[in-house]
């Protein structure tokens, strides 16, 4: 997976827990950091740069991912993590293997388990800036929020089943 973390810098993670990073707008890459495990994605947002991956692993960057200074951080979990996306400049949540649903309200550094409706692995999160968010995994499964992650409370993730025909953009503003 790959990340825009600054008008220069592209952050891209991958197997062995490479943490590749680009400073010339990704002209070249040279390797910035690895963990034990995959890295399954990255986001970015205001400077922050947050890696997810396998048995839980998220690493940390506070610099656009330039000093290559990665803090590891405990994630409360040893499923593998899929996705990653931050709702707003400080809230992130991360989607995983068994229906495994976290969230931080600090830009990454403290994660917290979210309520999930479902046992299957999750593999996406798209949030359309407002407050809704869309969760999909196997099986078909896809979890809908249209509240965004609270600071006090897990986010709600109403149970299925949910079956998507068309795409219908009204309700997503």
């Amino acid at each position: 997976d790959v990340a825009i973390a600054s008008a220069t810098n592209a952050v891209a993670v991958g197997q062995n827990g490479s943490i590749l990073l680009s400073t010339d707008s990704g002209d070249s890459w040279h390797i910035s950091s690895s963990a034990a495990d995959d890295l399954n994605a990255v986001v970015a947002s205001g400077g922050f740069v947050v890696a997810v991956g396998d048995g839980g692993v998220i690493s940390q960057n506070t610099n656009n991912g330039a000093d290559g200074s990665w803090t590891v951080i405990a994630s409360g979990t040893a499923n593998n993590l899929n996705d990653v996306q931050f709702l707003t400049t400080s809230i992130v949540l991360a989607v995983g293997d068994a229906g495994t649903i976290i969230g931080s309200t600090d830009r990454g550094a403290t994660w917290t388990p979210q309520t999930s409706t479902t046992g299957q692995n999750l593999e996406a999160i798209a949030y359309n800036g407002v407050n809704n968010t869309l969760v999909v995994g196997a099986n078909g499964t896809v979890l809908l929020s249209l509240d965004q992650l609270s600071v006090t409370a897990p986010i709600p993730f109403p149970s299925g089943p949910w079956c998507c025909c068309w795409w219908e953009p009204a309700w997503w503003r």
